[in-house]
């Protein structure tokens, strides 16, 4: 699990994203910007997790009934999620310099 500090920053990080104007056009998928915000709360609370562990996490809690033995995480799930922590950025005016 995540520490509570995270979990409750990972929301906040959510909630703003979601109160500017036009996010909901930028990004169609919110779990990708839910699992964008777990990542960077994990970056900002220094919660060391792995993108990998994050996504397999994901996966695993929404399909409960898996029991293989490896998950394949798409890349393309991955680069979304990179993708996302730009927007997420820009969200709580995160200064780039």
């Amino acid at each position: 699990g995540l520490p509570m500090r995270t979990v409750s920053c990972s929301q906040y990080l959510l909630f703003t994203f979601y109160a500017k104007p036009g996010s909901v056009e930028r990004c169609p998928v919110p779990s990708d910007i839910a699992l964008t915000c777990i990542l960077l709360a994990c970056k900002i609370e220094e919660t060391f997790k792995r993108i990998k562990d994050i996504l397999v996490a994901a996966f695993l809690t929404s399909n409960p009934d898996y029991d293989g033995d490896r998950v394949d995480i798409s890349e393309s799930l991955r680069t979304a999620v990179v993708v996302y922590e730009e927007d997420v950025l820009r969200a709580i005016r995160f200064q780039f310099n």
